[in-house]
C-alpha cells in the first residue's frame, strides 16, 4: 500500500464490515445492512496523540470521506467523528 498521511486532525481507517448472517442463521437483506461504525487505524496525522495505528476505534456512520487505494478501500475520519478507542 502506498503511504498515505492524513493532515490536520484526521485518521485513515479499515473498516470493520460486520457479518452478513446473525449469530441466529438469519441471512440478511442487503437493504437492512447498515454502514459500519468500526474500524481498525491504519494511519493517524502528527496532531493525534491518543490514537494510534493498529487501534480499533467506533465511529459515527454517517461520516467520513471513502479512499481507494489500489483496490482496498478505506475511511478518513475527522477526530470529533471518533467515539471510542479500545487499546
Amino acid at each position: 500500500m502506498s503511504k498515505l498521511k492524513p493532515i490536520g486532525k484526521r485518521v485513515l481507517i479499515d473498516a470493520i464490515v460486520a457479518d452478513k448472517v446473525t449469530a441466529g442463521g438469519i441471512i440478511l437483506n442487503p437493504k437492512e445492512e447498515e454502514k459500519p461504525n468500526k474500524g481498525i487505524v491504519v494511519s493517524v496525522s502528527d496532531e493525534i496523540n491518543n490514537i494510534s495505528v493498529d487501534d480499533t476505534i467506533y465511529f459515527n456512520r454517517h461520516t467520513g470521506a471513502e479512499i481507494a487505494l489500489g483496490d482496498k478501500k478505506y475511511i478518513m475520519l475527522k477526530l470529533e467523528d471518533i467515539y471510542a478507542v479500545v487499546k
